[in-house]
């Protein structure tokens, strides 16, 4: 159930295990049980319920006719970030860099764009294992590793990052393919290739 009371259906998979941990390869709400025997319970969510709530931990039962466990779900934060992009050798600001979030504990991908002043929000992000990617075309991508989980605020600012140019100069390689010179006779030259 939910913190309303309300039960919670779509994401939701029970994994049964003896009073020991060891899995007993059920699945599912309900299962023949033995009356008087201890076992125990993981809730495991995935998809918009993992997104939305919090993993419960692992639950104990005694099994009769009678028994019922009833798991109520912890919500789970919501938090904006933001940052500001700029090129790290000018200081100008870079509109249009791409900003992606994983949430790599709710298996999430969040994304924006930066505006007119390289700002950049994305609201309604889960906390958990963060990693930001900026990118930009004409400039190397950055990556950044956060785990907010147990972040305080409701917002989480990762200040101005810099982006860097790429290498745009060619370089051009030359090869030259010959055979073998008599002595003293010059080389034939049968290809020369520029990539």
């Amino acid at each position: 159930r939910d913190a309303a009371g309300d039960p919670v259906m779509e994401g939701v998979t029970v994994h049964w295990y003896d009073a020991q941990g060891n899995d007993l390869g059920v699945t599912g709400g309900t299962f023949e049980a033995q009356p008087g025997t201890d076992y125990r319970y993981q809730v495991v969510l995935s998809g918009t319920t993992l997104e939305n709530y919090l993993q419960p931990e692992m639950g104990t039962i005694a099994a009769s006719d009678e028994a019922v466990a009833t798991v109520t779900l912890a919500a789970r934060k919501k938090i904006a970030i933001s940052l500001r992009v700029h090129d790290r050798e000018t200081q100008s600001t870079l509109p249009g860099a791409a900003v992606t979030v994983t949430n790599h504990t709710t298996g999430t991908v969040y994304s924006g764009t930066a505006g007119e002043d390289g700002a950049c929000t994305i609201s309604n992000v889960a906390v958990g294992q963060l990693a930001v990617r900026i990118s930009r075309n004409g400039y190397y991508s950055q990556l950044m590793q956060s785990d907010l989980t147990d972040l305080e605020g409701e917002t989480h600012d990762f200040g101005t990052i810099g982006l860097t140019r790429t290498v745009s100069d060619r370089i051009t390689l030359q090869i030259f393919l010959s055979d073998a010179a008599v002595s003293g006779a010059q080389p034939n030259v049968y290809a020369a290739n520029r990539l």
